[in-house]
Parts: C-alpha cells; sequence; structure tokens
C-alpha cells in the first residue's frame, strides 16, 4: 500500500532529523575529557591489575591516608584501566559514543517500530535534553545503559517463568553492583513489575507467562535472592553500606544530589524546569489513563513503572534522565491513539513540533554548543588527536607536577585531584572526588583555602600542606596577604604553589 504524499514528506522530515540528531549526539558524546573521577578511577584499576587485590584502605590522599575505603566501583575501575591500557583517553570517548549513541539509537529504534520515525524523533530529542549532561565516560554513564536495557529486557511477563532470565538477571545484577552502587535503583522496577503482574492475573487479562499452580510463591522467593545480587561483593566493599549512608554525604558535597526542588546544579534552569513540568504533569496525565482503562491493572502496573521513575528524578538531579521512560510511555499512547483515531498525520506533525520545541529548549540549555561548533570541530583532524580538555584540566602544569618530590601533600580542587592523582600519583592530594571517604568539613575545608578565607594560612600550616595547585591569582586573595607562599609555576588557567621553607625545620615527614 503506497504512502499518501504528505505521510512520505513527514517520515523524510522526520529520517532527516534523526540523521542530524546523530551528528549532534556524536560531537556531544565525543567531546576531549574534562573533570571527571575516569582519572583517580584508572589508577585505582591500574593497582588492581598490578595487585590482585582491590584497595581497602586510602593511599591517594593525606587527610585520611590509611583509613577504610569502601571501593564500591572496583568493577568500573578494572573496566577503566583495561580500557586506557587498550585505547589511551580516545577509548573513553568511544565508550561514551558507544554507550550515548546507543541508547538514544535504541529509544529511536524502540519508537520507530511501533509508532513511526515522528515519535521517534521526539522520544530521541528528548532523551538528549534530559540526559545529555551524563554524557561522560564515568560509572553513572554505564548505569543509565544498564537501567534502560534491563528495564526493555527483563521487566515483562515471561522473567517469573523462566529460570534462565532469572539466572540471567542475577548475573546482570551482580556484574552491575560492582560496576557501581547505582544498580540498586533497579529493584524497585523490578519488584513492583511482577508484583503487579502476578496480582493483575487473578483480577483481569494482563500479559503475564502462564505459571503451575502454586508456582508463584516459588517463583518470587527466587527473585528475591536474584535481588540480592548487587550486594554480592568482595571482603571490604559493601554496596549495601553505600546505598544507606551514601546519599546523605552526597547531597552535602555533591550538588549533582540535588532533588528537583532546588535550584539547578548540573543541568541548567531550563532543563530542570522541563523536568519539573514532566514529573508535575505524569501523574494527572497517567491517573486519567487509569481511570478510563479497561485492563487496570495492566495500566496501573505501567502508571507504576513511570511514577517510580518520576520518582527517581524528583530525588537527585544526577537522575533527570530517568524521565525518558514516561516521555516514552507518552509517545507510545500518542501513536496508539493515532492508529485507532485514523489521525497519524496529526500525531506526527504534533511530534515534529514537540521535537523542534526540545531542540530549541536544549540549545538554550547549552549555550556554548551550537551546529557550527560540532561541524568544526568534527572535520578538525586536531579534535580527533587531543584527547584531553586543556580548559577544564590543569595540563599547563603537568611539567610542574612531575617535577615536585615524592610525598608531597598536594591541595587543590576535588576535581584538579582526580587529574593529579593519575598524573603524579607520588603526590598525596587534600581530597578528590569521592564522596562517603572524606569527612564533610574536608571538602568544606578544601573550599575555603581555596577562596582564600580568613584563616587560611593557619589552616594550611596545621594541614601540613606543602602544595597548592589553584588559579594564578591565588596568592592576592584577602586571607593570603603576606602568607609565606610562592608560586613556582604560571600556565594558562593553572598555577602552582609551594610553601617557603623555614631553613631552621626540616620538611614535614609524610604519613
Amino acid at each position: 500500500m503506497r504512502r499518501p504524499l504528505n505521510q512520505f514528506a513527514i517520515d523524510a522530515v522526520s529520517a532527516a532529523g534523526l540523521a542530524f540528531l546523530g551528528f549532534c549526539i556524536v560531537h556531544l558524546a565525543t567531546l576531549p575529557l574534562a573533570n571527571g573521577d575516569m582519572y583517580w578511577q584508572t589508577r585505582a584499576g591500574e593497582l588492581i591489575l598490578q595487585t590482585g587485590a582491590i584497595p581497602d584502605r586510602d593511599t591517594f590522599s593525606y587527610t585520611i591516608y590509611g583509613t577504610p575505603w569502601n571501593n564500591h566501583e572496583w568493577g568500573f575501575e578494572i573496566l577503566a584501566a583495561l580500557l586506557h591500557a587498550a585505547a589511551g583517553w580516545g577509548g573513553f570517548r568511544l565508550l561514551v559514543l558507544a554507550l550515548c549513541g546507543g541508547t538514544a539509537a535504541a529509544v529511536a529504534l524502540t519508537l520507530a517500530r511501533r509508532n513511526g520515525m515522528a515519535l521517534a524523533l521526539t522520544g530521541a530529542t528528548g532523551f538528549l535534553v534530559l540526559g545529555w549532561y551524563k554524557f561522560i565516560p564515568a560509572p553513572q554513564t554505564v548505569s543509565m545503559v544498564l537501567f534502560l536495557l534491563g528495564y526493555w529486557f527483563f521487566l515483562g511477563p515471561k522473567l517469573l517463568a523462566s529460570w534462565w532470565r532469572l539466572a540471567a538477571l542475577a548475573a546482570y545484577l551482580l556484574v552491575w553492583g560492582n560496576l557501581t552502587a547505582e544498580a540498586v535503583v533497579f529493584l524497585p522496577f523490578v519488584i513492583f513489575d511482577q508484583l503487579m503482574r502476578l496480582a493483575g492475573r487473578r483480577s483481569g487479562p494482563v500479559a503475564t507467562e502462564s505459571l503451575a499452580p502454586g508456582a508463584g510463591g516459588v517463583r518470587l522467593a527466587a527473585l528475591a535472592l536474584v535481588l540480592l545480587a548487587p550486594f554480592l561483593n568482595p571482603p571490604g566493599v559493601s554496596v549495601f553500606e553505600y546505598a544507606l549512608l551514601g546519599t546523605s554525604v552526597n547531597r552535602l558535597v555533591n550538588i549533582e544530589f540535588r532533588h528537583l526542588w532546588e535550584s539547578a546544579a548540573t543541568v541548567s534552569p531550563a532543563v530542570k524546569n522541563l523536568a519539573r513540568a514532566l514529573a508535575l504533569v505524569y501523574p494527572v496525565w497517567g491517573s486519567l489513563r487509569l481511570v478510563r482503562a479497561r485492563d487496570r491493572w495492566d495500566e496501573g502496573r505501567r502508571f507504576g513503572l513511570g511514577l517510580l521513575a518520576v520518582l527517581g528524578a524528583t530525588l537527585y538531579e544526577r537522575n533527570l534522565w530517568m524521565l525518558t521512560l514516561p516521555l516514552v510511555q507518552a509517545l507510545f499512547a500518542l501513536g496508539d491513539w493515532a492508529r485507532a483515531s485514523r489521525r497519524k498525520i496529526f500525531a506526527d506533525l504534533m511530534a515534529l513540533a514537540a521535537a523542534a520545541a526540545l531542540f530549541l529548549l536544549f540549545l538554550r540549555a547549552v549555550p556554548w554548543w551550537s551546529p557550527a561548533l560540532a561541524a568544526r570541530e568534527l572535520t578538525s583532524t586536531r579534535y580527533y588527536r587531543e584527547h584531553l580538555s586543556p580548559t577544564d584540566l590543569p595540563l599547563a602544569c603537568d611539567q610542574a607536577l612531575a617535577q615536585a618530590p615524592p610525598g608531597k601533600h598536594l591541595l587543590t580542587s576535588r576535581v584538579w585531584a582526580n587529574w593529579v592523582i593519575w598524573r603524579a600519583p607520588w603526590l598525596r592530594a587534600f581530597v578528590d572526588g569521592r564522596n562517603l571517604e572524606y569527612p564533610v568539613d574536608v571538602h568544606f575545608a578544601m573550599s575555603a583555602a581555596l577562596r582564600g578565607r580568613p584563616g587560611v594560612q593557619e589552616f594550611l600550616d596545621h594541614s601540613g600542606t606543602d602544595l597548592v595547585l589553584t588559579t594564578p591569582g591565588w596568592l592576592k586573595l584577602p586571607g593570603l596577604a603576606g602568607a609565606p607562599w610562592k608560586r613556582t609555576f604560571a600556565g594558562p588557567g593553572c598555577a602552582l604553589y609551594a610553601k617557603k621553607t623555614d631553613p631552621k625545620q626540616g620538611p614535614a615527614p609524610a604519613p
């Protein structure tokens, strides 16, 4: 059957939009590496491969040196070390492209197979707007992909009826739980989905695989054991401890743990306002669908899963990407309505308008990015050679760091410390990108010292700090007037300062 000309035109525009969106995602996913935890994680992974043991005590710092370390991301650390050994820092850019580009493609294909190209474009654009800030080589990015894959593969009527699926889920969660503790975020979705399916079998014709009489309890018991897989960790590692205690510390230290109703931190206010709108509209929309549904158990199951995603996005700003799930649900409903009412062209036009609006919001939210910038960089050979961002990392001070004597105590920002741990592992940092291991006061003290607050000189003396890596104007800050420090090196965007030694005193002993 030949498609009408107007439908052909809509599909052509949608295909062109998907191609353009793919071009945008390729650039955003392959940007040179900026600040991040992957530098200390790579160093930790190398230590694991060299020693055959997971580090369980801190060796990177001089403030908490030797204290217990719940190294719950050891699996990602090994992955990072192997990737760096095989492909250098460029391998991390390719990893992000595979993870985020592949996820966007999966969202688009899922929608295209059922509802056509226009709605696929809207879903993929929505994922870009809600998840672009996670286009970085981090355990959370891997977790985002594992979550969406698990959502489409393991949630369904066949899980409890299939022993091999339960076994596959156990292996999946075991690996995931040792890559990052965020595996626990997936557990409520599995529990809710399967309980609703079992309950719905008694109340209506829900989609579920047939089970033998009395087998439901046995399968639920097996599922309960499977869901313990993320908590099976090596000695010294505890996902349970991190999940239980980590969020209270993380909220105070890491701005991406802000909840939805706080001011925007890691994302722009425009993106956060979109997330707030989705979080407010979805419960109302879902409730109306639930009231009108013929099969309220099945509709309630879908609605509940969407509410769990909204809850996850509401609790932590880092989880705004989870709103992709209720967005895809809404697009599925739009496609179903279009088929039932034979208004596909109208629905496609609505989807195209929504995709355009989302992309314009993205341009407003990320003002430093433009298609012209992407085209210019993707056609430059330099873009493929230089894997590290000199504007975000203290690369200009690398040579000065390389000449620093072993065992020196260096204070710098927690994000620059991640790079120092990789670049100069013979130095010890004041604080790095880990949240739970350092007392909150240590994070606050680092910030006060780098801002030159009153009392900073006494603090630096008391902490035994030998070197400071920060901006070139640090000594001009009010709290450092007359301080016994000197600038030993200055480069574009960074400078290294050393404490003036008293000839009557020897160097402070390393811990």
